[in-house]
């Protein structure tokens, strides 16, 4: 009887003493405050809550206030020509230092199913062109890549990013305390393509996609498949500041940064295509002659490899900061 009366008691006194231990451990987590939080918050929850804007300024250095065009189709005479190479001939398929990489080009070059033996597509681009080919003119086939026709797409809701902060004051006496905060300013914009061009290009394929009306900001992009699927630019920037808060003595304010951002995506399409004349020389008389000049754009065999480059791009741009206080409370 002795035994059991112990055991009950030597339960009762560990259920208190687990009881007390659970009590202490809500007390102690009560006393810990975090002072610092990084969420997300609007301006019109905390006007509600009677929280005044004590200070705002603009950190957009470069969007233009009008916004992106519906659709933005640049001028053919605003594009960029680039003396076909075998360079650019080997990166869709011809490597013009091989027998077989010649006769493929050839065979896809042939007139009235005669295959030519010689073309001349440019001074410094010739595959056993004939020196005395008198077809009038010179030959000068170049890439044109045209400036992108860009397509805004629907962007939802993108919230504001905001830190909090709290200011107390021990002291009796109404103080300026001095709180220093952090905010960014600048763009990221990231692309990628969906579709490459046809041409490997190098650093000649540089090509700026707008995001706006004006054209004032833009990214550039390298196009062709010798390059990345995607890429990323940035113009942000970390500012450090400070905000001089007056609190009343015993009181406790809240401050919070709002940095307002703006997105905005888009689709591009860089048209990439063949422009000017070549000339060939055959093995024997076609229609009467040896040497021929033509149009690049009538040789369709060779020009269904050849496509433009289409991708996709969004900027996040920070545009503005407010500086949010509280009322102030009873510490």
């Amino acid at each position: 009887m002795k035994k059991t009366t112990n055991l009950i008691l030597a339960i009762l006194l560990l259920f208190f003493t687990s009881c007390s231990r659970d009590e202490m451990s809500e007390v102690e987590s009560s006393n810990i405050s975090d002072n610092t939080q990084k969420r997300s918050a609007t301006e019109e929850e905390l006007l509600k809550k009677g929280w005044k804007i004590i200070d705002q300024f603009e950190v957009s250095a470069s969007l233009p206030k009008e916004g992106m065009n519906s659709h933005k189709i640049m001028n053919k005479t605003n594009g960029k020509f680039i003396p076909l190479s075998d360079r650019h001939l080997k990166s869709i398929g011809y490597d013009i230092y091989t027998a077989a990489g010649r006769k493929k080009l050839k065979k896809d070059f042939a007139y009235m199913n005669i295959i030519p033996d010689g073309l001349e597509f440019n001074p410094q681009l010739s595959i056993d062109g004939h020196k005395g080919n008198n077809a009038p003119g010179l030959a000068d086939v170049s890439i044109f890549i045209g400036n992108p026709i860009v397509t805004p797409i629907e962007e939802p809701y993108f919230p504001s990013e905001s830190f909090t902060t709290e200011i107390s004051n021990d002291s009796n006496q109404e103080n300026s305390i001095e709180k220093s905060y952090e905010y960014k300013k600048g763009s990221v914009v990231n692309w990628n393509t969906e579709v490459k061009g046809s041409f490997e290009l190098g650093a000649e394929g540089q090509v700026g996609i707008p995001f706006v009306t004006s054209g004032a900001v833009s990214t550039e992009i390298n196009i062709g498949g010798g390059y990345s699927e995607g890429g990323q630019e940035s113009t942000e920037k970390t500012v450090n500041s400070k905000y001089i808060a007056k609190v009343p003595g015993k009181h406790k304010v809240k401050i919070t940064i709002v940095t307002t951002s703006k997105r905005y995506s888009i689709n591009y399409f860089v048209p990439i295509g063949l422009e000017g004349f070549f000339k060939a020389n055959f093995p024997s008389k076609v229609q009467g002659n040896y040497f021929y000049k033509f149009d690049i754009k009538n040789v369709y065999h060779f020009l269904k490899n050849i496509n433009g480059e289409k991708g996709n791009a969004k900027i996040i741009e920070n545009q503005s900061v407010k500086i949010f206080q509280s009322p102030a409370e009873p510490i």
